[in-house]
């Protein structure tokens, strides 16, 4: 159980659930990491990053947005060509195909 004395004198425990968030700590201190530094650093990158006006459904369609682009230059292609193809396949979809 790591103990953090500096400053604040704060003494972490960890309960079962978070025994792996433990072994990687002790793991780091081995490395000759500063556990309060590191510690410190994690809080701050995850309050930098908590926004919780932003949602997964908006990361998907920024993920997709670039996939597509990325798609489109590997192979040459505008943006507007892949898009096409996209709105093709998904008309061709909703046609009903009877076999004869």
């Amino acid at each position: 159980m790591p103990s953090v004395k500096q400053g604040g004198g704060y003494t972490l425990t960890f309960s079962k659930k978070n025994k792996d968030v433990e072994k990687l700590l002790d793991e780091k201190k081995k490395n000759g990491i500063v556990i309060t530094d590191y510690i410190c650093n994690a809080i701050r990158l995850f309050e930098d990053n908590n926004n919780p006006e932003l949602n997964i459904k908006t990361l998907n369609i920024d993920i997709e947005r670039i996939v597509q682009e990325q798609v489109a230059l590997a192979l040459g292609k505008t943006n507007q060509d892949i898009n096409k193809k996209i709105s093709l396949e998904s008309d061709l979809e909703d046609i009903d195909i009877d076999e004869d």
